[in-house]
């Protein structure tokens, strides 16, 4: 597993933890479907994928904070 893969990974562990699973959960099935179709992949494919996910996780870590800061 490549270092950006397992930062993912971490970084999809550790929204986990925080809550954001139950804070939306229909995005978080697209992020594990995403993490999970990532590393059947290599190359190209894995790259693209990856900067896909990592893009999402932002977004999502981004959303989950402004609604714990509106909490």
């Amino acid at each position: 597993m490549s270092e950006l893969a397992q930062d993912l990974g971490a970084q999809l562990a550790d929204l986990r933890l925080a809550g954001a699973d139950q804070y939306d959960p229909v995005t978080w099935h697209y992020l594990q479907g995403l993490f999970e179709r990532a590393a059947r992949h290599r190359g190209e494919v894995r790259r693209l994928l990856d900067a896909r996910l990592a893009q999402a996780l932002q977004t999502l870590r981004e959303r989950f904070a402004q609604a714990q800061r509106e909490a």
